[in-house]
């Protein structure tokens, strides 16, 4: 895991590929989780959860001031990834358990395939 650095985009520009991977949203010196995500272009999805950029009303609501991120060889150990974040970090603005797209594949931790 990389990070954190603050949340602008001079700090993506430098340090983050526009790869495959996971980022986290934080907030505050206390590092509150706010929001897990994960991305085939990762510089691309931070640059959208800029404060100016953000759409999110209830993102926006947690003022993420700080971004972790770590990249993956591909889709399948990004949805890995996102699992392992999102039950270890429990973020504020993650309602529903990650997806993934392919039928029959499985949360690593609760084996959650989806509806």
């Amino acid at each position: 895991m990389r990070g954190p650095y603050s949340l602008n985009r001079a700090n993506i520009a430098i340090n983050v590929p526009d790869r495959t991977g996971v980022l986290l949203l934080i907030h505050g010196d206390s590092y509150e989780p706010v929001y897990v995500e994960r991305s085939e272009h990762l510089r691309k999805a931070l640059i959208r959860h800029l404060p100016e950029s953000e759409k999110s009303t209830k993102i926006k609501e947690h003022s993420p001031d700080r971004f972790m991120f770590q990249t993956a060889k591909d889709d399948q150990k990004a949805f890995d990834l996102e699992c392992r974040w999102y039950h270890l970090f429990k973020p504020k603005c993650n309602f529903d358990h990650p997806l993934y797209s392919t039928a029959g594949v499985s949360c690593p931790l609760c084996g959650f395939e989806g509806e």
